[in-house]
């Protein structure tokens, strides 16, 4: 009985393995990124211009690009917040990478920078400052309960500014000591590493350091800010020495993550027919708790795509 019981769960995870993702005829696949329905690549693949997923094969490996932009600004100023002087330089706009597509739980995941304030000297201070929009696309928001905003720092006060819905938005942290051996590796606990919440239904962020004093620039020339997935990061304390470390320990970027929704409508009463989005007859549709909208979910008991044709379909629980 436990010989047919071990085979029977193969076969399972066989048809698992098997299952479809995205529309006949559609890749499923960028790269080793799976791309999942209602994204697509090409026309007729996804389920509306915003679920457009960019995909550039011309590069090794592949590169992915959900619909999010990034401006990043580089710049400098001299002095410190009490009296700075500076100038803003060399912006530029790029698409984000994409890092996975989570239909599940209606969220994507996508590498972006850190900002940082870095000092060569007690006055010259150069500056890497992200902003991120997603009013370019309706679909996404920023993800309130997997995203935190992190100061990094021996005396720092990272800022995120945003709108959220209309609405000028606007959050920080501090972490400022004298004693670094006190810090500890590990969670961010305040010393050297702060913390803090984010608002829902922002759709753009610029993440930031107030202006910094200068007076130990020579042990701890840089502050960071990022807003990176919750738990991702874990706090050493070697990251509070050196010159641009984090960029240099993190190369691709961070990971954040974004809700996604169909925005334009919510889920019917009870008892009336499905969204159109949510094809599989095994599908139940949900209202998003992260603005406006719904996502399609898989019934009790079932998994796959909902928003495919048949993509939800039964599990097979079996007991040894």
């Amino acid at each position: 009985m436990q010989a047919i019981s071990r085979m029977t769960t193969v076969a399972a995870d066989q048809r698992s393995s098997r299952r479809p993702i995205a529309l006949p005829g559609c890749p499923d696949k960028c790269g080793d990124i799976s791309i999942p329905y209602p994204f697509g690549t090409k026309e007729g693949c996804y389920l509306d211009i915003n679920f457009i997923v960019l995909c550039n094969l011309s590069t090794t490996p592949p590169t992915t690009a959900a619909g999010t932009i990034i401006l990043k600004g580089n710049g400098y100023y001299f002095g410190d917040q009490e009296n700075p002087v500076g100038v803003q330089t060399n912006k530029s706009w790029w698409t984000v990478d994409l890092i996975d597509i989570d239909v599940t739980r209606g969220e994507v995941r996508v590498a972006v920078p850190v900002s940082s304030d870095c000092s060569t000297n007690e006055s010259y201070h150069e500056l890497s400052i992200f902003t991120q929009s997603l009013n370019f696309s309706t679909t996404f928001l920023f993800s309130a309960t997997r995203n935190v905003l992190l100061g990094v720092g021996q005396s720092v006060r990272a800022r995120i500014d945003g709108v959220m819905s209309g609405t000028n938005y606007s959050a920080a942290c501090n972490s400022l000591f004298d004693t670094p051996a006190k810090a500890e590796n590990g969670t961010c606990m305040g010393l050297g590493c702060c913390e803090a919440e984010l608002a829902p239904e922002l759709g753009m962020i610029t993440v930031s350091m107030y202006k910094q004093s200068n007076s130990m620039w020579e042990t701890f020339p840089c502050t960071y800010a990022m807003v990176v997935e919750r738990s991702w990061y874990n706090f050493s304390l070697q990251d509070l020495y050196g010159y641009d470390v984090l960029d240099k320990k993190f190369p691709g970027g961070v990971p954040l993550v974004l809700d996604f929704a169909i925005r334009n409508e919510s889920c019917p009463a009870e008892g009336k027919p499905l969204p159109t989005a949510c094809r599989s007859s095994n599908s139940l549709c949900v209202n998003t708790t992260n603005g406006q909208g719904y996502v399609c979910k898989c019934q009790e008991g079932y998994e796959g795509n909902p928003y495919l044709p048949d993509g939800c379909q039964g599990n097979l629980i079996l007991r040894e």
